[in-house]
């Protein structure tokens, strides 16, 4: 794929999150999105990971799931600086899942600390 855009990923995204809502299939939007960028040349990855990196911390909870896991999955260290925001930002937060989400960014932080 050559001359891929912001707004390609956006609508991929769109398209398999709706795919995955009616299949009742778990993740297909980020299984289908790991296949895409695996099969991406260097400059069409750079666009794909600006995308995906601006995703963390989406109002949309399903949008900021599939930008840390396809962060964690493809290893796009590009992606660090906003993974430890998220982190820096659930030091206020409180709920059930705080220290579940806690212990996960944590994970992927030292990950993406170890990829070269």
């Amino acid at each position: 794929m050559t001359g891929l855009r912001p707004e390609d990923v956006d609508s991929l995204w769109m398209k398999f999150d709706r795919e995955e809502s009616i299949s009742k299939i778990g993740n297909l939007a980020v299984v289908r999105l790991g296949e895409l960028y695996r099969s991406l040349d260097d400059d069409d990855r750079r666009v794909f990971e600006d995308v995906v990196i601006s995703w963390v911390g989406s109002p949309n909870p399903r949008r900021d799931f599939a930008g840390v896991t396809l962060i964690n999955e493809q290893a796009i260290r590009a992606g660090l600086p906003v993974v430890k925001s998220a982190l820096k930002a659930l030091e206020t937060a409180s709920g059930p899942s705080v220290p579940f989400d806690r212990a996960a960014l944590e994970r992927i932080i030292s990950k993406l600390e170890t990829v070269e």
